[in-house]
């Protein structure tokens, strides 16, 4: 047997009741977020039992502050960890030093561009050692 595609039908939304062309009988909304919609419409979500909120407990006085002993141990893991992270200053200090672009002072200046110069001529200029070969547009040099 045949495929009869069917056609379109004017219906209306179940949900928010705009009129659409479904092309399948069961069609029932409009868009698939309707579709949604009505879902959550018609099956709430239940909302849990939650206990009455606990009250926070009482602050406590701010004591004396807390102070390390001096011996020779506390005073070893104080340096190491000032020494640590100078050297880990130093490293970034370096490494964005190795990464910094150059000013502009120091670059050269860029040379004025033809606006009619070939391909050829450009790789010339700025790649040396790369001598352009011969093109179909271009014929050979004869000597």
């Amino acid at each position: 047997m045949a495929y009869h595609k069917r056609l379109p039908t004017v219906r209306t939304c179940a949900h928010c009741h705009a009129s659409f062309e479904a092309a399948h009988k069961a069609r029932l909304y409009c868009s698939n977020s309707c579709n949604t919609l009505a879902c959550r419409a018609r099956k709430p979500r239940p909302t849990p039992d939650l206990p009455a909120r606990a009250a926070a407990p009482p602050r406590r006085a701010p004591g004396p502050a807390a102070s390390l002993p001096l011996d020779v141990q506390t005073l070893t893991v104080v340096a190491a960890g000032h020494l640590l992270g100078q050297a880990a200053w130093n490293v970034g200090a370096y490494v964005v030093e190795q990464f910094a672009l150059p000013a502009p002072a120091l670059l050269p200046p860029a040379p004025a561009l033809d606006r009619k110069a070939s391909l050829d001529q450009l790789v010339a200029r700025y790649v040396p050692g790369l001598a352009p070969g011969p093109t179909d547009a271009e014929p050979p040099a004869e000597p």
